[in-house]
């Protein structure tokens, strides 16, 4: 007989002849599984057979059980039957306020411990009469009370902060020993959009009921406008009486875009928009696209300033004048300015497997003419 941990095993070794063995078990333990043996009640019944005997390779019967659980001690604490939670988002945090009724039995003070759920959510403040002092501490919030055996209102507040608002379908929660009817409102900053709700029962637009405890609810999110992201290079060359900028730009977007708008510093002059044909070659300046259809207008084309040209590169610049953003065009974007204003207007819609890359050059003039 073999106890550990409180699991007893009992091995009664194979012998050279029939027979069964019934033992007798103590009252209220659980046989495990593995065990070779028929059950009834508190008895269990073991039997040899002689065939299945090898001689020098002796078998055992193996039974297992484990004892009885102690008596619960009594509770010290009671929750209410229901909670109340509000949980509020933004493209970088997700916040909660979870109220719930707690009464404590007995005694001057007892110590409450519940365990935050939530990728890395933190504690920002547990409120309520009878708090006296809180700490989290190893996954594990630890509250102080005061007990005069009555219920009184608990509020913690909770937080997770988020890359993004993909990331806040995760909400921070707390696990409590008894699962309590939670209702919950649902605040979005405006530029979020809610998508689906899942693990909990939507009520309304903004407000859902879940078992606090048990459930986890996770949201479905995303910005309300498009997330651009943009990786910018910038050559500069100083003149005797300016300075020759080109912005490298690449431009990639969370979903499909077909404007996209930029401004130039105050000060600066603009001279012309570079972008490659499609199929590639050698970059070009794009005519604008209020310059399209009369030659008159063709030679209203805004072309880059000469003093520009041998800037970067030894690139030659050319104003696009034969194909000016025309059906069919060549080019991967067209483009129209005001004042220092420009937008972009992509051939095909900017999108996360669709970027654009193109330059943007323009002139600074200096206060005072350089001499050097």
């Amino acid at each position: 007989l073999r106890t550990r941990l409180g699991e007893h095993t009992l091995e009664v070794p194979d012998v050279p002849f029939g027979g069964v063995l019934n033992l007798e078990l103590p009252q209220g333990v659980r046989l495990l599984a593995g065990s070779a043996c028929e059950q009834t009640d508190n008895t269990i019944k073991v039997a040899f057979d002689h065939r299945s005997y090898a001689a020098g390779s002796p078998l055992a019967f193996r039974v297992r059980w484990i004892g009885s659980a102690p008596p619960a001690a009594s509770r010290l604490w009671h929750h209410a039957e229901t909670a109340k939670a509000d949980f509020t988002v933004t493209e970088s945090t997700v916040s909660s306020i979870i109220t719930f009724g707690l009464q404590l039995d007995g005694g001057n003070e007892h110590l409450v411990v519940m365990q935050p759920t939530g990728k890395d959510t933190q504690v920002i403040d547990v409120t309520g009469t009878s708090v006296r002092s809180w700490e989290q501490k190893n996954g594990l919030l630890s509250v102080t009370m005061e007990s005069d055996g009555a219920m009184h209102d608990i509020t913690v507040s909770l937080q997770r902060s988020i890359p993004s608002a993909a990331e806040a379908g995760e909400l921070p929660l707390l696990t409590l020993n008894a699962p309590l009817h939670a209702m919950a409102t649902l605040n979005l900053a405006e530029d979020l959009d809610f998508l689906d709700l899942v693990g909990a029962k939507q009520t309304q637009p903004n407000a859902f009921e879940f078992q606090l405890g048990v459930d986890q609810p996770k949201l479905v999110l995303r910005t309300s406008k498009p997330r651009l992201e943009s990786d910018v290079d910038v050559v500069a060359r100083i003149d005797k009486d300016s300075v020759q900028i080109e912005r490298k730009i690449m431009l990639r977007s969370d979903r499909s875009v077909n404007e996209i708008k930029l401004t130039l510093p105050a000060g600066e002059e603009f001279n012309a928009i570079l972008s490659k044909p499609v199929g590639g070659g050698q970059a070009v300046s794009i005519s604008n696209v209020t310059t399209l259809n009369t030659a008159q207008q063709q030679e209203r084309l805004i072309t880059p300033n000469v003093i520009s040209q041998p800037v970067f590169s030894q690139r030659v610049i050319t104003p696009n004048s034969g194909t000016a953003v025309t059906t069919g065009s060549p080019f991967r974007m067209t483009w129209r300015r005001v004042g220092q204003t420009i937008a972009i207007l992509p051939a095909q819609p900017l999108s996360p497997s669709n970027p654009l890359e193109f330059s943007i050059t323009s002139r600074l003039k200096l206060a005072k003419a350089w001499k050097g």
